[in-house]
């Protein structure tokens, strides 16, 4: 029977995705230890190829549990190198890449990972598998994200992962168009899909599952505001609209959504009983009018958005920002610095510091901090490239 209440689908958050990774880095790396004790009682003195692979695969797990991804990177490279055959390790490998927003490098990672493990015998295939299908899914590769699901689901022994790969596989065919209505399903006045879709019985319909399976922000754009004419009450698509103009520069139009996602966030009073404010959409609308010069409007959907999410990643770094432009940068310094020692390689972490010390006319340190930020951008980035351009005359 359909439940009263249907799930929202949303990207998994940034800090439960870093918690996951920080703890399976953790128990990886306690077995790493016993591996290398074990093959060095067992098998004496081990080749000095395999001692550096070892090394440098526990440095670099350590490294991409510390957020430095580029580091992880050429560690765990070097490391695969040495010693290509380790299923675990090229697992490693693609989570550092896709980290880092390579999904090309990701998914060959991931795909190798799978090659090796061919009788199915490794648990990190079997994560490699889940990984690779929701790459495939984040880029628009929602063939091959159904068959990887499909493999995975065959393996798949744990009830909360079966569950959440049938609800995958549902929005994906929710997203295709191959969707088997049931007695669950939910419709709006066109008869359209927006409710009681998979085991789930998620909220959802198949503009919203177009637009959530590609990074590109002007296919964003377009499918997030069919979804929001497809059904009004989903307060996400009204945000990631706002959120794929902001990517787009479009700074003045991403208002009007986000306080949108604001407005239906607070009339949703089964998600939201205390009806208030979203943080992350106030911090967004920070970000604009600060990038559009209203400090006092800036100002206060900073103060809303850490009234209510002072946790929130982006409320504390837009917030930082405001302070920055503000006159505040000697207070916001320091409070950046402890942002960056999390966020190593965050692009508007590092430009943000880059603000900071120009407004202090710590010249070298401010060139240094906005160079690293563009260096720390993929070049085949698919939105934050066009920023090479903005920072690079920021300064001056």
């Amino acid at each position: 029977m359909m439940t009263n209440k249907h799930q929202w689908t949303r990207p998994v958050g940034i800090r439960r995705r870093v918690v996951l990774v920080r703890l399976l880095i953790l128990l990886s790396f306690l077995i790493g230890i016993v591996r290398t004790s074990a093959a060095a009682d067992v098998g004496g003195a081990a080749s000095p190829d395999r001692l550096d692979a070892a090394a440098w695969y526990e440095q670099g797990k350590q490294a991409l549990s510390a957020n430095r991804y580029m580091e992880s990177i050429e560690l765990l490279n070097r490391a695969a190198e040495a010693n290509g055959e380790d299923v675990e390790m090229i697992y490693w490998l693609g989570v550092a890449y896709w980290n880092r927003e390579m999904g090309d490098s990701a998914i060959h990672a991931y795909q190798r990972a799978i090659a090796l493990d061919p009788h199915d015998q490794s648990v990190w295939s079997l994560y490699a598998l889940e990984n690779l299908a929701m790459v495939y899914t984040r880029t628009d590769h929602l063939e091959a994200s159904v068959r990887t699901y499909r493999r995975a689901l065959a393996r798949e022994t744990r009830p909360e992962w079966t569950l959440k790969i049938q609800n995958q596989l549902a929005e994906l065919a929710l997203a295709m168009g191959t969707f088997t209505p049931d007695e669950s399903t939910v419709y709006n006045r066109a008869g359209e899909v927006i409710g009681g879709v998979g085991p789930g019985d998620m909220h959802t319909n198949r503009n919203f599952e177009i637009a959530r399976h590609t990074s590109d922000p002007t296919k964003e754009e377009r499918y997030y505001r069919l979804a929001i004419e497809t059904d009004p009450t989903m307060f996400q698509s009204y945000f990631n609209l706002g959120l794929a103009l902001v990517r787009q520069g479009r700074y003045d139009k991403a208002i009007e959504w986000l306080a949108g996602s604001d407005a239906v966030w607070k009339a949703d009073t089964d998600y939201n009983p205390d009806r208030t404010d979203k943080a992350d959409a106030h911090a967004f609308m920070a970000l604009c009018y600060l990038e559009l010069g209203d400090l006092v409007a800036a100002r206060e959907h900073a103060r809303r958005a850490m009234a209510t999410g002072v946790q929130d990643f982006w409320a504390r770094l837009y917030t930082l920002r405001v302070r920055v432009a503000s006159g505040e940068a000697a207070e916001a310094l320091p409070l950046l610095e402890a942002l960056r020692i999390d966020n190593p390689e965050h692009a508007e972490v590092l430009h943000a510091l880059s603000e900071a010390y120009a407004a202090l006319e710590h010249d070298q340190e401010a060139h240094d901090a906005r160079d690293r930020a563009m260096a720390v951008i993929p070049d085949d980035h698919p939105w934050m490239t066009r920023l090479h351009y903005e920072w690079g005359h920021s300064i001056q």
